[in-house]
């Protein structure tokens, strides 16, 4: 019995061992690593507008673990329908989807769309407000010394600053004082730096700019054959490019030879004096230089008004019915006044313009009287 028992217990030891042997030599179990590719730089929606540069391409990356930076293998459904010309300009409003698609080479394939919104100028004007005009910057001249250096800075030279002017424009109190409550902007003759005049140029430029705006100036202008004060406005930053792409404001101009009589002029790309198509308005104002008047300009989305006493004697209208010949990513040609521009007050002598009938070289002081400047804009006009 004893042996028997033991044989039995051999032989299941050895069906326990074999079993075990069986499973080992089994069929190892696989597994199967699967590597996805990520689209990267790409948010859920974007905004552009009509004129805007846009490369559908532009910072946008994929990677897969599997294949690496496989970027340029990234292809773009509804491309073919967006608005965009050769040279990625956008060209039509409206609302787009651009879907983004990579493959990898293990066949694993990933797509991430993109919500794009573009809006042209004239939707943008749709029924826009004024609301009500605030005071958003101002000067009296209730003090006595320099211009504030909190609103104004100098513009200094005698460059002829591509009119050929003949002035220097110093920083000097001589030129540029405040006294009696309004500020004097005084013409000199004298010898400086190589002039035979000095003068003064002042403007709020790095300080204080605007996009739409009212601008109110109180002035008396000067008289004198060769003098030529001006109230105008230039871009804080050359968006669309050097003048006259980015535009000018000539709000208030006056030229000795033409006495009592003040213009109102627009520079654009396609309408600027340099090639003789600038758009401006003139009028007679009889005491001009003898008394007091205010110059005022009014900015808005769709046109500028000029006027006089409250009197309007032009207006350049931004209108639908004058772009027959360009499209709607060429407008800021016409209209480059969508961007802040800054204000300027400056009395300049001679000149392309002020001197065109020469000078009068007998003038030793004359001065352009400032009584107060004064912006305002409207409510319904401005980002909160």
């Amino acid at each position: 019995m004893h042996r028997l028992k033991m044989k039995k217990i051999i032989i299941l030891a050895l069906l326990m061992v074999s079993t075990i042997a069986l499973a080992a030599c089994g069929t190892p179990e696989t597994t199967t690593t699967t590597y996805t590719p990520e689209i990267q730089g790409l948010a859920e929606t974007l905004s552009l507008r009509v004129g805007d540069d846009f490369d559908p391409y532009n910072n946008v990356f994929a990677f897969d673990p599997l294949d690496g930076n496989i970027s340029d293998s990234i292809y773009i459904e509804g491309l073919s329908e967006f608005p965009i010309s050769s040279n990625n300009t956008i060209t039509e409003s409206g609302t787009y989807v651009l879907t983004y698609t990579i493959i990898n080479s293990g066949g694993i394939k990933v797509s991430k769309p993109i919500t794009i919104t573009i809006t042209s100028f004239f939707e943008e004007l749709a029924d826009y407000e004024i609301g009500t005009y605030e005071l958003v910057f101002s000067d009296e001249f209730n003090y006595t010394g320099l211009p504030d250096s909190d609103k104004w800075n100098f513009q200094t030279g005698g460059t002829g600053f591509g009119n050929n002017e003949l002035q220097y424009y110093t920083d000097r109190l001589d030129n540029a004082f405040v006294e009696d409550g309004h500020l004097t902007l005084r013409l000199i003759k004298e010898v400086y730096s190589g002039n035979d005049w000095t003068s003064a140029k002042i403007w709020t430029r790095d300080i204080e700019s605007w996009t739409y705006a009212k601008i109110e100036v109180r002035a008396q202008l000067p008289a004198g054959l060769g003098t030529w004060p001006a109230i105008w406005m230039m871009p804080q930053d050359s968006v669309y490019g050097g003048w006259p792409r980015s535009g000018e404001i000539d709000n208030m101009e006056h030229v000795g030879y033409n006495e009592n009589v003040v213009h109102g002029t627009i520079h654009t790309e396609l309408y600027n004096g340099q090639d003789g198509t600038q758009r401006g308005g003139s009028v007679g104002v009889p005491t001009a230089t003898t008394e007091w008047h205010t110059y005022t300009t009014e900015w808005l989305p769709d046109k500028i008004i000029w006027s006089v006493d409250g009197e309007v004697f032009f207006t350049y209208r931004f209108a639908i019915d004058s772009f027959n010949t360009l499209e709607e990513s060429q407008y800021w040609q016409m209209w480059p006044y969508d961007q802040d521009f800054y204000l300027i007050l400056n009395f300049a002598f001679g000149g392309n313009w002020g001197g065109a009938q020469g000078i009068d070289d007998t003038l030793t002081n004359v001065d352009f009287l400032i009584d107060y400047v004064r912006v305002y804009q409207g409510t319904g006009l401005t980002e909160e």
